[in-house]
């Protein structure tokens, strides 16, 4: 997954607290970082999260959540989401449109839909283009965005070149 080694990098660089996507202390964590649990469809527990925070990296989609964060003193507001999706409405910080997330650190529900003894493919080709982007080089891209802090608008970011359905679940032996 991307968001964990994105979160060790910044809490090595920042030192600050982190919120994290488990309900319990990750192995990774340095022991240094404070670790907030909450539920993110809490306001309160948000604007626990929250206080303080020089930046946040939104990944989830979830368009309530965003503008409570938006909505709070946050200095910098970082978005991912997938290649297509369209900016979120009001939105004034840095929307990163990415590919599918592909490599050994990628979310094992995007590589399963790639490794079952069926790919799945909504397109209905198995040739379909893809624009894909390993964890490593989105994990730099939201770094560098949270830390250069001027950029706003929409960036899109994915390897060069193309691949396919077929081609990953090749790759993945299937």
């Amino acid at each position: 997954c991307v968001l964990p080694a994105l979160l060790v990098h910044l809490a090595e660089v920042y030192g600050d607290p982190q919120v994290h996507p488990q309900r319990e202390r990750p192995d990774y964590l340095d022991p240094a970082v404070e670790l907030q649990i909450g539920d993110v469809r809490n306001p309160d527990s948000v604007a626990r999260a929250l206080a303080g925070a020089d930046a946040v990296v939104h990944c989830d989609g979830n368009h309530a959540l965003l503008e409570t964060i938006t909505a709070s003193s946050v200095g910098r507001v970082v978005v991912a989401s997938p290649l297509l999706d369209d900016a979120p409405p009001r939105f004034e910080g840095l929307h990163v449109r990415a590919g599918i997330v592909l490599g050994r650190n990628a979310d094992p529900s995007t590589l399963s839909l790639f490794a079952g003894p069926v790919a799945v493919d909504a397109g209905g080709s198995g040739d379909r283009p893809l624009q894909v982007i390993h964890p490593h080089d989105l994990q730099r891209v939201l770094v560098r965005a949270v830390l250069d802090g001027e950029s706003s608008g929409t960036v899109d970011v994915a390897a060069d070149g193309e691949t396919s359905v077929r081609a990953v679940a090749a790759a993945l032996g299937r």
